[in-house]
């Protein structure tokens, strides 16, 4: 029995997409390994891109990032962006199966590296005046957020475990240059003077076992008057927070459809994952929340990530997408523009 291979075509018309299928079953004898379109569950081996449609570009440069084969598909005298393997129109069994062949018997390629530190980077920052709009943009912005970074492949941030903290009772917590901070999971509180934001070194740098101490009695009965007590689930949403990477969880669906259940207030300091989170009331795919909100995708994706891990993100999956020509013909034109967006999305971060 021939080993298993998945494809993803991305951004392409669903005319293409028919055909490259058809001629996969029409010269599965001729291939080395058994290739289907992936579904949800299926790691990818192979992403065929349109660049003609956004969805297709930006297939392409996760393949690149993830060091997953990828072929543009295109016409004679298209620009292909440098692409090793290019897919021309019209298509041919002979082309689709030299293809498959030589990609299911390559390696797979290394991750492309985002960012070279060996070179020096040059900015030229044009002299012109900004606007009062601009300004006042930029000051709503905030900082730009360095906790979701693509640099790191890792999709979680290496933080001090919350819920490993206070298995065993109240835990004070302490390093010198920050506000000390209890935390107390009888009550379901946390107490400090510290501002939400002022906590985040407690969980982006772990924790030593010096900078904890269990508490109880009289003790913890003082420490709880010092400060009033707020609701720990806010520290639970700052702790999944900071472990996102600007990665979206692997048990996620990227082309499913998001939606809060109930509201849980932010703190001023982060505005931006605010409107991230008030755009989410509304139900909504995770590219029109990073464009309602005026938000990168990464950053969506740590605000979504943060709410999921407190049981308060409500999904909507569609179905998965049959190309064969019988359902194409079968579906209204709208349907069909709908299915191109999810197939260009599912391999789109």
């Amino acid at each position: 029995m021939k080993p298993r291979k998945h494809l993803v075509v991305a951004g392409a018309a669903p005319a293409d997409v028919s055909e490259i299928g058809t001629f996969m079953r029409v010269a599965q004898t001729q291939l080395d390994h058994a290739w289907r379109f992936a579904k949800d569950d299926d790691e990818i081996d192979f992403v065929l891109t349109d660049l003609t449609d956004f969805g297709g570009r930006c297939a392409r440069v996760r393949a690149l990032d993830e060091g997953k084969h990828f072929a543009v598909i295109a016409n004679a005298g298209d620009d292909v962006l440098g692409a090793d393997l290019v897919l021309h129109r019209p298509f041919s069994a002979k082309a689709i199966v030299g293809l498959l062949n030589h990609v299911g018997r390559a390696a797979p390629p290394e991750p492309r590296r985002l960012i070279d530190f060996s070179a020096v980077e040059r900015r030229i920052v044009p002299q012109t005046r900004k606007t009062k709009r601009q300004d006042d943009e930029e000051k709503d912005a905030g900082p730009e957020s360095t906790r979701a970074s693509f640099i790191d492949v890792q999709r979680e941030r290496r933080c001090t475990d919350l819920d490993a903290l206070v298995k065993r009772g109240a835990v004070l917590v302490q390093r010198h240059g920050i506000p000390p901070l209890l935390i107390d999971p009888v009550t379901d509180t946390f107490h400090t003077s510290a501002r939400l934001v002022e906590l985040e070194p407690y969980f982006l740098e772990p924790l030593g076992g010096h900078e904890r101490k269990r508490v109880g009695g009289a003790q913890l009965a003082e420490l709880r008057k010092q400060h009033p007590g707020r609701p720990l689930v806010r520290l639970r949403w700052l702790h999944a927070f900071l472990r996102s990477n600007g990665w979206l969880a692997a048990h996620l669906d990227p082309s499913a459809s998001y939606k809060l259940k109930r509201w849980l207030p932010l703190d001023n300091d982060y505005r931006k994952q605010h409107r991230i989170a008030l755009t989410l009331m509304r139900e909504a795919p995770l590219h029109e929340i990073a464009r309602a909100a005026k938000a990168k995708m990464a950053d969506v994706f740590d605000v979504v990530n943060a709410y999921d891990a407190l049981g308060l993100i409500e999904t909507r999956r569609l179905g998965n997408w049959d190309p064969s020509p019988e359902t194409i013909g079968k579906r209204k034109r709208s349907t069909r523009k709908t299915q191109r967006l999810l197939a260009a999305t599912v391999f789109t971060r």
